[in-house]
């Protein structure tokens, strides 16, 4: 993006479904949509599956996200797509959350 109008904006929504007993991931932004849905496979690891939507190349595809624990506090996440009309899984995006730490009690 060259100017504050041409930025990528987004926001995200992530929720337990008490009724289905997964989780709910949505995901906005000025060029997409993905909505995901999945569970923990093991401890400290989330898998979803779902839809990626791209208007501007009128797609409706494919999409997964993975979020994992790697160390005290970090968590590793992709998220992928699967362009129309191939077999192949794309990186979308990835990224790593990290813990803030615990504000001095003393300030």
């Amino acid at each position: 993006a060259t100017s504050p109008d041409e930025a990528l904006h987004l926001t995200n929504i992530s929720y337990f479904d008490r009724l289905t007993g997964k989780w709910n991931h949505t995901w906005v932004s000025t060029v997409d949509i993905f909505e995901l849905e999945g569970q923990l496979e093991a401890p400290g690891h989330i898998v979803m599956t779902g839809t990626a939507i791209i208007p501007d190349l009128e797609w409706k595809i494919p999409a997964r996200a993975s979020w994992e624990l790697i160390d005290e506090g970090f968590v590793q996440y992709t998220l992928e797509a699967q362009p129309a009309g191939t077999s192949e899984w794309v990186p979308f995006t990835n990224g790593l959350f990290m813990p803030v730490a615990e504000p001095d009690a003393n300030n």
